[in-house]
């Protein structure tokens, strides 16, 4: 079995040996990752996310004030619309792991990148990476999920209270 780990580490050193650059082994470090899907993941989720809760707003908002004319509702909600066009043109998931090859390769030098890739790709790194993966998703799973939780909550809240505002400037005119 080390005999088999080994034969690995040096193809996969050989590899990486072939890559020239560090902008081509952060390239395969990221390929070898899969940060571009996280990214894309992420990104979609915060965007369904956003959408989730400008919908709730939206509904809460009309079902609390059913005086507000349809007119107004549609407005709204072309506004919600267009932020969340915003938030999605506001960047690419290409464009962060830019972001993340220059904050990563700070520390490394080519020879430690090059050591790096090999890690990744022997069978225990793969490994690693499966866990690792497993992990955030459960751990970004959570934090969404409180998010969201919370989030319901402080929208109920402040739609009762927007809900009294008006309930007693009626009072007051």
């Amino acid at each position: 079995m080390k005999y088999i780990i080994l034969a690995i580490l040096i193809v996969t050193s050989a590899y990486a040996a072939e890559l020239k650059t560090k902008s081509e082994l952060l390239d395969a470090i990221v390929k070898a990752q899969g940060l571009l899907e996280l990214a894309e993941k992420i990104k979609t989720s915060n965007l369904e996310e956003a959408k989730e809760a400008m919908t709730r707003s939206y509904d809460e908002l009309a079902a609390r004030m059913p005086d507000i004319p349809k007119q107004v509702l549609d407005q709204i909600q072309t506004a919600g619309e267009k932020s969340l066009r915003a938030m999605d043109a506001a960047w690419s998931p290409k464009e962060s792991l830019v972001v993340w090859k220059e904050a990563y390769a700070v520390d490394f030098t080519e020879d430690d990148l090059k050591q790096i890739l090999a890690y990744i790709e022997s069978p225990l790194g793969q490994k690693e990476l499966a866990a690792s993966k497993r992990a955030v998703n459960t751990w970004r799973s959570f934090i969404l999920q409180k998010n969201k939780e919370s989030g319901e909550i402080a929208m109920k809240e402040y739609g009762d209270a927007v809900a009294r505002i008006f309930a007693e400037n009626k009072k007051t005119k």
